[in-house]
């Protein structure tokens, strides 16, 4: 807390000694002093007023904002002798300085420089006292302030799974009066509604997510905004965990040209999942035959790729890969690998255009090779050549 500043001006200001206080009541103002036979007359008000707006409320003084001077004056009327004016907080005294302004009228200014949330809820007592007979005539105001926000915290209830509900929770602590809470998620920002209201500067929001696997990883931001301090916001992020089961795709490796494969080429393929928890297994199958590694026959397994070495014609068929985590065990969609054999003496059938020795030099897709004859056109230049050929 800053110490306050207190101004007073050069009057000479008259004390009676200091005795021990004493509570005595009477039915007039007008007290007799055993030390001199006087009569003292007890101040007939004492009030305090902010220079700036004015009169509490209700005994209020503010809402003040963080860093902004407080400039209270004390009046004391009447009172004979002119009474001493005293300021108190908690009960200690912060200032005694004062003057006469006016006939019968003692004023004391008293200056919070640069006040802080710890003036929230705290009470000034001006006091006028010019006998010690008597309890000093005194009047009593609340400071009251705007206070930010001190902490945003976000809470959820831990991982969340694909397709059902989360609850995030945002605690705001310390902002007078209650905050403006907003929640932003997915590039929206959405106003919330709080759940408490300031109770003990406590406010919190709770916010409803249906998630999808696509929000695993999403940053989630809650920012507390005091609407009498515009633009004094406080935010907090968190990211939301979403688990949800393999999506596994299986492909034939990028380098390879499908339609161009032949016996004796290395092929590759590359299975690709998506998973949360990541897949704890990976498992390749050839026509439903689970493979596994062995490097003799050209078969290597490593990971999410399967390699086969100087692919034979028996290794043509539909592939799949499987992958599974603690939520699911899904299956790849089949990919189709066909494997061109090399033919020999292709015969031509009432053809006037002559066969060019390279057509010997055919390669036939799986298909083909299911047939005792197959039909392969080719097309070079302006002619068009049709050729059937028989396999050996």
């Amino acid at each position: 807390m800053t110490s306050p500043k207190v101004t007073s001006s050069s009057a000479t200001c008259a004390e009676l000694p200091q005795l021990p206080r004493k509570q005595t009541q009477h039915h007039t103002n007008d007290l007799i002093s055993p030390l001199t036979s006087s009569i003292a007359e007890l101040p007939s008000s004492v009030q305090i007023i902010d220079r700036q707006t004015g009169h509490p409320r209700n005994g209020i003084l503010g809402p003040y904002y963080p860093g902004q001077n407080i400039m209270l004056t004390c009046i004391s009327l009447n009172g004979s002798p002119l009474p001493n004016i005293t300021w108190w907080k908690d009960n200690r005294v912060i200032s005694n300085v004062w003057e006469v302004t006016g006939p019968a009228k003692v004023q004391s200014d008293l200056t919070i420089d640069n006040v802080t949330r710890d003036w929230h809820n705290q009470t000034l007592t001006c006091s006028a006292t010019n006998t010690h007979l008597a309890v000093p005539v005194s009047v009593t105001v609340l400071i009251q302030m705007y206070l930010l926000p001190l902490s945003v915290v976000i809470s959820t209830p831990g991982a969340a799974r694909e397709g059902q509900q989360t609850r995030l929770t945002c605690t705001v602590h310390g902002s007078r009066p209650p905050p403006i809470i907003t929640w932003t998620l997915r590039g929206i920002t959405k106003r919330a509604e709080l759940k408490e209201k300031n109770h003990g500067l406590v406010s919190v929001s709770e916010l409803l997510v249906n998630v999808t696997r696509a929000d695993d990883n999403t940053r989630v931001k809650c920012t507390a905004e005091n609407p009498a301090v515009p633009g004094a916001v406080l935010s907090n992020f968190t990211t939301l965990t979403v688990h949800y089961p393999p999506s596994v795709t299986a492909s034939l490796g990028r380098s390879l040209r499908p339609d161009l494969l032949k016996e004796g080429d290395d092929v590759y393929f590359t299975c690709s999942v998506a998973a949360n928890p990541p897949a704890s297994t990976i498992t390749w199958y050839h026509e439903g035959t689970v493979q596994v590694q062995n490097v003799s026959q050209g078969v290597i397994v490593s990971g999410e790729s399967l390699v086969l070495q100087k692919v034979r014609r028996d290794k043509a068929g539909k592939y799949k890969c499987g992958a599974s985590n603690a939520l699911a065990t899904v299956t790849s969609a089949p990919v189709h690998l066909k494997i061109r054999c090399e033919c020999s003496e292709p015969l031509m059938y009432g053809f006037e255009y002559p066969i060019e020795e390279s057509v010997c030099n055919l390669y036939l897709t799986e298909s083909i090779l299911e047939l005792a004859t197959a039909c392969y056109i080719s097309l070079s230049g302006p002619l068009l050549s049709v050729y059937y050929i028989i396999l050996n």
